[in-house]
C-alpha cells in the first residue's frame, strides 16, 4: 500500500529525495556513485531532507547498526531481514510521522 521512488544509484538517490521529498528513505549501503554511507550522511547534514527517516538494509557482515543510527538512521536490517520486525519500524516511522503532522 505505499508508493515508492527508486534510484539506480547513491547521487540519484540524493537528487530523487530532493525533488520529491519522500516520506521515508529506504537506504542500501552498497550503492554505485555514492554509497549508503555517503548519502545518509548527506540526507541527514541537508536542510531540506534532515527530518526524512532512513532505514538501512544492508547484506554486509559488518553492519554497524549502532553508528548508523549515531549518524541519522532510524534503524538498521542486515538482509536477509526479519519481515515482521522490518514491517514494524516501517509502521513505527508512519505513525509517528502522522502525529507530527
Amino acid at each position: 500500500g505505499y508508493q515508492t521512488l527508486a534510484a539506480e544509484d547513491g547521487t540519484m538517490a540524493l537528487r530523487v529525495a530532493r525533488n520529491q521529498h519522500p516520506d521515508m528513505i529506504l537506504l542500501d549501503l552498497n550503492l554505485p556513485a555514492g554509497n549508503g554511507q555517503f548519502v545518509l550522511d548527506s540526507v541527514t547534514n541537508s536542510v531540506e531532507l534532515c527530518g526524512t527517516p532512513v532505514v538501512v538494509l544492508s547484506g554486509d557482515p559488518h553492519l554497524n547498526a549502532e553508528d548508523l543510527k549515531n549518524r541519522g538512521a532510524v534503524d538498521a536490517f542486515r538482509k536477509p531481514v526479519d519481515q515482521q520486525l522490518f514491517l514494524q519500524t516501517i509502521a513505527r516511522i508512519f505513525d509517528t510521522s502522522s502525529v507530527k503532522a
